[in-house]
């Protein structure tokens, strides 16, 4: 059963909820945030993990939303073997569906981890959105508040062999790169990567959960980094620092708080030969569930 079970969950999940950084973090902001006979709404609960520690923090009533239907039902088991299940209720629904007749009453507070490397690309920007207008009182807080959106020029020869996949060992298998998605971000963890900073860490954008943009219509901006360091320019790295509230911030960066996000590489489709102090434009494409960087 269990081999079963684990094909049909995604599996970063255990990663997850092992990052002690990322649990302590919003324990003490959900602690912080929850008053007596609060009503919460946990988006993507998953195991249940922040929707208990609101009702172990006093909350009056949590909703807990899982789209996922197998991992929505062992979160009700979760709930339920931790004594919370007169407080906390599991619905099996995407938050954008769930009706307001719903929650017993408006929360006073949203809380939600739907984020990956890229920040916004499990839809925490849609979903925010939607929460705080349909599922909520006006004014209600927010777990995370907001975050800053960081990008860095980097070399990472090894990881260039195959974006765009070419020659591999003297083969040619670029018709392979066909199942590469040129326009999504990879995932790389600097800190165990062959990778060169080619410029400072820089802050792109600020995004404010609270007051979330809305970028359905993707957005544009130019966004300019200066070269700190020669070299060739192969990928834009992007992190974020994640503010859970006005003091609680954990970074996803190399050498950062959290472990289990690592970075995400937006590729350029040729690499950009640079000299220090030599300044290299881009135009950003902001969509709710991606950024895209592209050379000037």
């Amino acid at each position: 059963l269990s081999g079963m079970l684990s094909g049909l969950v995604p599996g970063w999940h255990l990663p997850m909820l092992a990052d002690a950084a990322r649990n302590e973090a919003y324990a003490a902001a959900i602690a912080k945030a929850v008053q007596p006979g609060m009503q919460v709404l946990d988006i993507g609960t998953g195991s249940g993990l922040l929707a208990m520690l609101a009702a172990r923090a006093g909350a009056q009533r949590v909703t807990a939303v899982e789209a996922h239907g197998t991992i929505a039902a062992v979160a009700r088991q979760i709930v339920e073997r931790n004594g919370f299940a007169d407080r906390i209720t599991v619905i099996a629904k995407r938050s954008t569906e769930v009706a307001p007749d719903e929650l017993p009453a408006p929360a006073d507070l949203v809380v939600s981890e739907i984020l990956d490397a890229g920040l916004t690309g499990e839809g925490m920007l849609p979903s925010s959105r939607d929460a705080l207008r349909r599922l909520a009182k006006p004014g209600a807080a927010m777990i995370p508040a907001r975050a800053t959106l960081m990008a860095q020029l980097v070399s990472l020869p090894a990881l260039r062999r195959v974006h765009p996949l070419k020659d591999i060992l003297g083969f040619d298998l670029s018709p392979f790169d066909a199942f590469r998605n040129s326009a999504a971000h990879t995932v790389v963890r600097l800190d165990h990567e062959q990778h060169a900073p080619l410029s400072e860490p820089a802050a792109v954008l600020a995004i404010d959960f609270r007051d979330p943009p809305d970028w359905s219509r993707p957005q544009a901006m130019d966004w300019t980094a200066t070269a700190s360091a020669a070299g060739a320019v192969q990928a834009v790295v992007l992190w974020f620092e994640l503010w859970l509230d006005d003091e609680i911030m954990l970074s996803s960066g190399p050498g950062g708080t959290l472990r289990h996000w690592g970075q995400a590489a937006c590729w350029l489709p040729a690499d950009r030969p640079v000299q220090p102090g030599a300044a290299l434009p881009f135009h950003v494409t902001l969509g709710d569930n991606y950024f895209d960087f592209t050379p000037a």
